[in-house]
């Protein structure tokens, strides 16, 4: 009895779809600015410097990015 060969399959014929995104970057931003929005946070630019992240961190809590090195002081203490 003689054996079957082994077929590779045939390629499809139909072309391939592309990956469609059902949400953009932008549905995304507006996502996250309602959440920040029910914490009464909002997205915003800060000076891009080693401070930026305390700087933000300022401007939440306190409205003003300049109190920065108040918060980092903070941080490196409880590090510490």
């Amino acid at each position: 009895m003689a054996k079957a060969k082994h077929q590779k399959p045939k390629p499809s014929k139909e072309p391939k779809q592309p990956h469609i995104k059902r949400r953009g970057k932008q549905a995304d931003t507006s996502d996250f600015r309602a959440q920040l929005d029910v914490l009464g946070l909002k997205i915003i630019e800060v000076t891009a410097d080693g401070n930026c992240f305390f700087r933000a961190l300022a401007d939440q809590l306190e409205g003003n990015e300049d109190e920065h090195e108040k918060y980092r002081n903070m941080v490196v203490r409880w590090l510490f």
